[in-house]
């Protein structure tokens, strides 16, 4: 609910950067305090970690670090890649073991 109330303030601002580095911190945090994994080097471990603690996918995974990276390395976040980033968060939370 948090989460969705600042998305809607930042969306109404139509500052898609803020919104998709809010999703991004929320969904790392989440692996810190799920699954007990660091999430400073975004790499082959880390992948092979969270894909045995949570079940999710590599593919899924792969595809949601592609998201952060396309999302931090541009100025702006474009609404395409924004719902691609959203979409690829939500499946996960959608997948993964509680």
């Amino acid at each position: 609910d948090f989460v969705q109330t600042v998305s809607s303030v930042y969306y109404s601002q139509h500052d898609n950067k803020s919104i998709a580095l809010k999703k991004i911190h929320y969904w790392l945090e989440h692996i810190r305090q799920r699954y007990y994994i660091a999430t400073q080097k975004l790499d082959d471990i880390f992948i092979q970690q969270v894909q045995r603690k949570s079940g999710v996918s590599k593919e899924l995974i792969e595809a949601i670090l592609n998201n952060i990276k396309r999302a931090e390395a541009q100025p702006k976040v474009t609404d395409d890649l924004l719902l691609q980033l959203t979409g690829s968060i939500d499946e996960f939370y959608q997948k993964s073991k509680i």
